[in-house]
């Protein structure tokens, strides 16, 4: 399915919502390159996005949110820690926090205590997870170790036969190339770069 990056359709957005709701995987944009995305509650959804990248279990995924509240009902954050960040690194930044128990399913983090999340610039993933109302797993649609791809012929170039597992395509067109999100982790109130 066609959409616009820069103004999704709410009729587009339903539709992709609905596939998420029944435990999808969806191709998409991000403000990065294309990504796959599912509902991070889901346990089937997050088993099948490691399976389609193979991806080995032990990597954690990280989710995007509609905004920072919704991020705070999975992860313990700070107004002034947000502040903090937003005053030294440019958006996109992926924040990696402690995570509250029995949230979300064990799989994401690969077991770990901390959790990867950003409200992402792209409007496309902002309102998927505001119409779910739930965090999004966001990863590249690129097959563990490859390069990230920019058109939806490049993913459909990498994932060959694993296309099948793949319920919607959301196609945007050619992507312009993007550096990668930052990357920062808040312990004990100190912020570490982990990515610039």
């Amino acid at each position: 399915m066609k959409i616009d990056l820069e103004n999704p359709q709410s009729i587009d957005i339903q539709q992709a919502t609905k596939v998420l709701q029944q435990g999808g995987v969806i191709v998409g944009p991000s403000e990065t390159c294309y990504g796959l995305n599912a509902d991070a509650t889901n346990q089937l959804a997050i088993k099948k996005i490691f399976q389609i990248k193979h991806r080995p279990l032990n990597q954690p995924l990280l989710v995007v949110v509609a905004d920072w509240s919704m991020a705070k009902r999975y992860v313990y954050l700070k107004q002034s820690e947000l502040d903090d960040i937003a005053k030294k690194f440019l958006p996109p930044v992926t924040i990696i926090l402690p995570q509250k128990r029995n949230k979300l399913p064990i799989l994401l983090t690969a077991g770990q205590a901390f959790l990867g999340v950003r409200v992402s610039a792209c409007l496309v993933d902002q309102q998927l997870s505001r119409q779910l109302d739930r965090p999004l797993v966001s990863t590249s649609a690129n097959l563990s170790g490859q390069s990230v791809c920019y058109s939806i012929q490049e993913v459909i170039e990498q994932f060959g036969q694993s296309m099948e597992q793949i319920d919607l395509v959301l196609d945007a067109g050619q992507l312009s190339r993007q550096k990668p999100s930052t990357v920062v982790k808040i312990i004990k109130d100190k912020i570490i770069v982990l990515r610039k």
